[in-house]
């Protein structure tokens, strides 16, 4: 859905629009349990503070400032909360890549989806969390900037730096290096943890 799309959305619910506000849940609601769950471990806090952003977002929907990049809001405001939820309930931070996708894929390929996942879970955090947003949840570079409070060149740079481990992890199982031997290796790894 194009950003403009999404501001409509927002304008509908500033008018009391119910239709708006559900179409705007359903579209973001998984995702933005996916990015909560990568600072609380808990499903439960995850899924509480995802809730909360939606329940402030309708209570305060005659006060909704005018937002130019209303994706990077919420990431924004989802973050906040869930740094808020952690301060209040002194949280550990942890994250959980969702494996269901794995579930009709054959054996090799399980093995090799869940080969990157360790990888993924073992990049350092804001790396980690930089290469969700951008390659998982399509955001840009400058959207995620914006969300983790980054500037765009470090975003660019992390996002590099994960894309080289991943590849450099998967390869000694794979016979090749996806970055070496394949234009957009980078691709690759996302699609198998699609």
């Amino acid at each position: 859905m194009q950003t403009d799309e999404i501001s409509a959305l927002l304008e509908g619910l500033k008018n009391d629009d119910q239709e708006a506000f559900d179409r705007l849940f359903r579209l973001f609601y998984r995702r933005l349990l996916k990015f909560a769950r990568q600072f609380l471990s808990v499903p439960q806090d995850a899924e509480d503070a995802v809730s909360v952003f939606f329940i402030r977002l309708w209570q305060k929907r005659k006060d909704l400032p005018a937002v130019r990049y209303p994706e990077t809001y919420f990431y924004t405001a989802v973050k906040n909360t869930c740094l808020n939820y952690k301060r209040a309930h002194k949280l550990k931070m942890i994250t959980g890549v969702d494996g269901d996708a794995a579930a009709h894929q054959p054996a090799e390929s399980k093995e090799l989806q869940r080969l990157l996942q360790r990888a993924v879970q073992a990049l350092p955090l804001q790396r980690r969390l930089i290469f969700m947003l951008v390659k998982e949840d399509g955001l840009k570079c400058r959207e995620v900037a914006e969300i983790l409070n980054l500037s765009v060149r470090t975003v660019e740079s992390q996002l590099y730096k994960a894309v080289k481990t991943l590849a450099g992890e998967i390869s000694s199982h794979l016979g090749y290096n996806p970055q070496k031997n394949r234009a957009g290796g980078g691709r690759a790894i996302v699609l198998l943890l699609m």
